[in-house]
């Protein structure tokens, strides 16, 4: 009888959720009052896309289609860990949770590098610039994931209340995923929007100082991350913000 009540309940939430409403959550969340929880790694992602375009060659068109496929990376390695780590109510979920601090220590070292690369503090001569961008994205969105400690919206809430049964986590599972497309879609618009505005005035001083500047915020969250100090960044925010 439990069981079945369960799964009414289960079903009565479903029902107040679906993909389109999922993905407005995620998308609006970055342009309505939950941007300052979203600020906890969209500066950081950002900064990815805009030292990127920083270090392409050609005018402003040609360098935002070269920063295309390091942010779909990027957003593949967010949207994927994303989504395992808040089905809470599947074996990868709890395992991914118990492994949660040493999987987002390994995450803010490769951060670290990945900064210092872009600093060309560090250098990876046989490797073709293009492989360390696109491979340093994919691990930079799993270590924003990683990292990450959401406000649970309206959104969220309904979609969280799936992943915690047996019954609707591989719906809720599916609404997170596409929740986090939302996400990463308002914070890559809003990235190639200024990286437009940065380096179409004058392309190489203004290039060569948005690389820098994105290197910096690379290694301050791989900082953050390492030192543990991301739930003190986070609590700054919210009391700074709000």
């Amino acid at each position: 009888m439990n069981h079945e009540h369960a799964h009414h309940m289960a079903e009565a939430v479903t029902g107040s959720i679906d993909a389109l409403g999922a993905w407005w959550g995620g998308f609006s969340s970055f342009y309505s009052i939950w941007f300052f929880c979203l600020f906890q790694i969209s500066p950081f992602f950002i900064a990815f896309i805009i030292a990127t375009a920083a270090s392409a060659e050609g005018g402003i068109g040609d360098r935002l289609k070269k920063t295309i496929m390091p942010a779909l990376l990027c957003s593949i390695g967010y949207i994927v860990l994303f989504s395992a780590l808040g089905a809470t109510a599947s074996s990868t979920g709890m395992a991914l949770l118990r492994y949660n601090s040493l999987l987002g220590q390994l995450g803010g070292i490769l951060a670290l590098l990945l900064g210092a690369w872009y600093l060309s503090a560090l250098r990876f001569p046989r490797i073709p610039d293009a492989v360390v961008i696109n491979v340093g994205g994919l691990f930079l969105g799993i270590a924003l994931a990683l990292s990450y400690r959401p406000c649970v919206t309206p959104t969220l809430t309904l979609i969280y209340n799936l992943t915690q049964s047996p019954d609707t986590v591989a719906s809720g599972t599916g609404y997170l995923a596409v929740y986090a497309v939302g996400v990463c879609m308002g914070i890559v618009a809003a990235a190639l929007a200024l990286s437009a505005l940065i380096l179409m005035p004058s392309g190489g001083i203004a290039a060569k100082g948005a690389r820098v500047a994105g290197g910096v915020l690379l290694i301050v969250f791989g900082i953050l991350v390492v030192a543990d100090l991301m739930t003190a960044y986070k609590g700054f925010l919210v009391g700074g913000l709000v």
